[in-house]
């Protein structure tokens, strides 16, 4: 004998949808968000971190919010260079995203910063990926 609770969920297949809207040529696609702009991603250094690495922290995590329709409230990248003996611990980029209230939080250590923040900028979409499961 089925319990109710057996009927219910099959009678609610809204759950299992995916959030679909029309593109510009009228097809199904998933919906994205294209409201967080580099601008809004703060970044802190510590150490000699070069410029370049600030600027593309910025721009790889806020290329993250097409990959989730929730919106991001907030980013912050903490980039560190600390040189010691082991070189391929030199780099570390940490990084937290707040999503609709939801904190996500990544960290990677590299011998390059292009390498940590490349990491990190995984890891987090794992995470986006992850949310978007959990939440459906």
């Amino acid at each position: 004998m089925l319990g109710p609770w057996i009927w219910r969920r099959k009678s609610s297949p809204a759950r299992t949808r995916k959030a679909l809207s029309p593109d510009r040529h009228g097809q199904k696609t998933d919906t994205v968000n294209t409201t967080f702009d580099s601008e809004a991603v703060v970044v802190a250094t510590s150490g000699k971190v070069p410029a370049e690495a600030v600027t593309e922290a910025r721009e790889r995590v806020a290329a993250l919010a097409r990959f989730t329709d929730r919106p991001i409230l907030a980013a912050r990248v903490t980039l560190t260079y600390s040189p010691g003996p082991a070189p391929q611990d030199r780099c570390t980029a940490r990084a937290v995203i707040d999503v609709n209230g939801r904190p996500l939080h990544a960290h990677a250590d590299a011998a390059t910063m292009d390498g940590a923040i490349a990491e990190v900028q995984d890891r987090l979409r794992t995470e986006l990926a992850r949310l978007r499961k959990r939440t459906r």
